[in-house]
């Protein structure tokens, strides 16, 4: 029986098996071929990216250009390690890329954004998360431009553990979605947040509930605006992590600049 006769199904379970670069080359057997992997894309064999940076950076002109630094899981100890660079002057172009690999087992994140949101906003549609992280960094170059809070929101939300984060958050005068909640996490170690130019995103609740779900967090920075961020958060360190039982400090000071 020809391949292509077979229920689409079938031939998804079929392809779900099949190398990447040989997909690719399977497009080009027909139209039919092409449409069956492109709209089932998501469910592919993908190459899978271990650490991912995503630079929005300017040039002289003025233009913003798109850098992607990533490396690809390997069984090889040395082409696990090998990083690769490609800059992108269009977003489709950084969709297409996107769209290409997946991100289930990355676990270094780190984006650097600067007038626009967009990059965000785009890998949202490709990442899924669920899996641990064990660095995410989001850089924000302080400039004010169309940029969203719900691009990052859905960003956070998708990571649902991770052992250090450090987030530079530059969104004045937004909020984030009434429903948004940080994740618990369980295993963060480490944790920076920098609200700039009056961004603020941050309550005390989140920083708070982030303290009492990671017992192992021995590092927390905050710089922010809020005094009321400083005082509560400043009152449930001491009430609930400074004193043991016996009135003794045992847990490693916070570092807290407001």
């Amino acid at each position: 029986m020809d391949f292509l006769s077979l229920p689409e199904p079938f031939r998804i379970q079929v392809l779900k098996n099949i190398d990447w670069k040989s997909l690719k080359n399977a497009k080009l057997v027909s139209k039919e071929m092409y449409f069956t992997i492109e709209a089932n894309h998501h469910l592919m064999n993908k190459p899978q990216v271990k650490s991912l940076g995503i630079y929005c950076d300017k040039k002289v002109d003025e233009k913003e250009v798109i850098r992607v630094r990533f490396n690809i899981f390997s069984e090889d100890y040395f082409l696990n390690r090998r990083l690769k660079v490609i800059h992108f002057e269009d977003l489709k172009e950084y969709e297409h890329f996107l769209r290409e690999f997946n991100f289930s087992i990355i676990d270094y994140l780190h984006f650097r954004i600067s007038e626009s949101s967009d990059v965000i906003r785009i890998f949202n549609k490709y990442y899924t998360g669920g899996n641990y992280i064990e660095t995410v960094v989001f850089d924000d170059t302080g400039e004010i431009g169309k940029k969203s809070a719900n691009d990052f929101s859905s960003l956070i939300s998708k990571i649902k553990d991770v052992g250090k984060m450090y987030l530079t958050l530059n969104f004045p005068q937004q909020s984030l979605p009434d429903d948004f909640i940080f994740p618990k996490m369980g295993s963060l170690k480490e944790l920076s947040i920098e609200e700039k130019s009056g961004t603020r995103l941050i309550t005390s609740n989140m920083i708070t509930n982030i303290i009492d779900n990671n017992p192992e967090m021995d590092f927390l920075k905050i710089s922010s605006e809020s005094k009321s961020l400083y005082m509560k958060t400043s009152e449930h360190i001491f009430e609930s992590k400074a004193l043991n039982m016996e009135n003794r400090c045992d847990f490693t000071p916070f570092e807290r600049t407001f």
